[in-house]
């Protein structure tokens, strides 16, 4: 019985079950930052120019 209680004191399985979660959220920011970057860049871009080729200097 001491050892099931031992077992069930120890926290190195809840450490592992935080790592797990940790990079699971780390893959999914990186992965939603990924597939959104190229789109709101070229966005960026693509105003910038219009913006840019409004504006008369002379």
């Amino acid at each position: 019985m001491k050892k099931f209680w031992l077992f069930i004191a120890s926290d190195d399985g809840a450490v592992t079950v935080d790592w797990v979660v940790m990079t699971a959220v780390v893959v999914l920011l990186a992965t939603i930052i990924y597939t959104t970057m190229p789109t709101a860049i070229s966005t960026v871009a693509e105003n910038t120019k219009i913006y840019l080729e409004s504006i008369d200097f002379f």
